[in-house]
């Protein structure tokens, strides 16, 4: 039995999310450089090779964690080539691991599981086991655990999916508050929290300027699991929309531990750093961006804060070479 309810790709994403970036870490990180620059996204409909490789690519940003480049590869590659279930998959997992579950589930329900499952990762789909609380402890999509939002194996439209169409449908209409009555509901109701879950629940929060609790969802979200990327960011965003700029800047430096090649990070480090006054740190924090990434140089011109520390930067350098 393959996925067809919210429930069951929800389990089927954590699964990947557990076995693959825990597993892997970072060891795919410095392969992504050379694929960025071997990629011709133009031939993929025509060759297969070029497929396998761009296949590979969002195998690699996955495993490194690299979440906004998978999104950002895997939507051109599909505007190649449509059809392919292996890019609509990682697409999925760059918004569920970025907090967008909404979005994930509802490409989800379009992908064929059955290829992503028996050929594209190997993972024997008894052995499916979600990591988060909220999804129950053991949901196999053969072997479903008895849960309220489940239903029946011949339910095509079960509660689970109703109650997200229903979140989703609330926060187009701007229902934030509504929105998050029913995902209390539904953590009280399984008796747990899911980690991507709570950062989309502390979005609906900071929508409504709640700041304070919108902090707290997202601790709780770390706390479950410490690798989400999407909600070091937005937590630090939080801090500083609360003036806590120390605060913030501890929780970029916890994520730049987990994430050393992540020059985004470094950026808002940086931006932290200048706003209380460490200029020198801010410039070093720069300084390490620039060599990860040195193309974000051309947009840091229209930010004036990094435009400064950037001309800092580039003094320091004069400096240098001259003495």
């Amino acid at each position: 039995m393959l996925p067809r309810n919210d429930q069951e790709i929800i389990t089927v994403y954590e699964h990947f999310v557990q076995k693959y970036i825990e597993k892997n870490g970072g060891r795919f990180r410095d392969s992504i450089n050379d694929l960025f620059a071997k990629v011709d996204f133009s031939q993929l409909a025509q060759s297969e090779e070029d497929q396998k490789t761009v296949d590979f690519f969002a195998f690699c940003l996955f495993c490194s964690e690299r979440f906004g480049d998978l999104k950002t590869v895997m939507h051109r590659a599909l505007e190649v080539v449509p059809e392919n279930t292996y890019y609509q998959f990682y697409l999925a997992l760059g918004h569920y691991c970025s907090g967008e579950a909404l979005v994930a589930l509802s490409i989800g329900h379009s992908i064929d599981f059955s290829r992503i499952i028996k050929q594209a990762t190997r993972v024997p789909v008894q052995e499916s086991i979600c990591s988060c609380p909220g999804c129950g402890s053991e949901l196999a999509p053969t072997d479903l655990v008895d849960s309220p939002f489940v239903g029946s194996k011949n339910d095509t439209n079960t509660p689970i999916q109703n109650i997200f169409h229903t979140i989703h449908q609330l926060k187009q209409a701007n229902q934030f508050e509504e929105a998050i009555a029913i995902y209390e509901e539904l953590f009280a109701e399984v008796g747990g929290e899911a980690p991507c879950l709570l950062v989309d629940l502390a979005n609906l929060y900071s929508r409504l300027k709640n700041y304070k609790e919108a902090k707290k969802t997202l601790i709780r979200a770390l706390e479950l699991n410490p690798g989400l990327y999407d909600a070091y960011r937005r937590l630090a965003a939080t801090h500083r929309l609360l003036d806590e700029y120390e605060l913030a800047i501890g929780v970029l430096k916890k994520a730049y531990k987990k994430y050393p090649k992540d020059d985004m990070i470094l950026l808002e480090l940086a931006a932290g750093y200048y706003k209380l006054g460490h200029t020198v740190k801010a410039v070093t924090s720069l300084e390490k961006a620039l060599e990860i990434d040195p193309s974000i140089e051309f947009s840091l011109v229209n930010m004036p804060d990094m435009a400064f520390l950037l001309n800092l930067l580039r003094e320091n350098k004069t400096a240098m070479s001259s003495s």
